[in-house]
């Protein structure tokens, strides 16, 4: 991908269309010109980072706008390798090792706190104690993949009873 800021390869489902763009001369998105995008979700892409604007549709708006504080914003990072290197691991397991979670309250003040392992033991036990430490009881947690964040929780409440 090169130095570019904004390399056409993060248009989402780009496929065959990063080779096309990058064949007629576009390297990143902000060069792409005025109607050369087809697809609706290109479009989206290329025109907020033309204006440096995030998008979020009006129905996720008003989906979040109707979430009770605080709202806990988190994402998680995970490594898979091909040779276990911890107990209870096995081969291309995903295991979490990084967390990062902002918390927005009623006023609007948000709040960053994460978590990083040292990458030299088993994150797993820190990790989640970790955040158990910043989340709270009440207010709901969004998060991009439910789904990979959930399965991940999920493993880990199964390693840690105690």
């Amino acid at each position: 991908m090169g130095d570019d800021e904004f390399p056409i390869e993060i248009l989402p489902y780009h496929g065959k269309l990063a080779a096309d763009l990058r064949e007629e001369g576009y390297m990143d998105i902000r060069d792409i010109p005025p109607g050369r995008l087809s697809k609706p979700k290109h479009v989206r892409v290329w025109k907020a980072t033309l204006d440096n604007v995030m998008f979020l549709s009006e129905t996720g708006r008003n989906e979040i706008q109707s979430l009770a504080y605080p709202r806990y914003y988190i994402d998680f990072e995970t490594i898979q390798m091909a040779v276990p290197v911890w107990p209870g691991t096995r081969p291309y397991s995903q295991i979490p090792f990084q967390w990062s979670c902002h918390i927005e309250d009623e006023n609007g003040l948000i709040s960053h706190y994460e978590f990083l392992s040292d990458g030299k033991s088993d994150p797993r036990r820190p990790f989640i104690e970790s955040l158990l430490k910043v989340i709270g009881t009440e207010g709901p947690v969004i998060v991009y993949n439910a789904g990979f964040e959930r399965c991940r929780l999920k493993e880990l409440s199964g390693y840690y009873q105690d």
